[in-house]
């Protein structure tokens, strides 16, 4: 944990539902926006969920 920072990240599966990588954004805490926290959470997750279609996992749980 870094004072100053915000970190959300989400899982990435591959194609046996194994979790082997994730993804994250970082922003500067006087740059976190919380209401638009749900926003950046959907984002990351299509995302996420799109490379893990790629990598044979088609069960993506969000």
């Amino acid at each position: 944990q870094e004072e100053g920072l915000r970190c959300i990240g989400v899982p990435v599966f591959d194609r046996f539902g194994v979790v082997i990588a994730g993804l994250s954004i970082s922003f500067p805490t006087l740059r976190f926006s919380e209401e638009r926290l749900n926003e950046y959470v959907a984002m990351l997750h299509t995302a996420a969920r799109k490379i893990s279609e790629q990598m044979g996992y088609n069960d993506y749980p969000f």
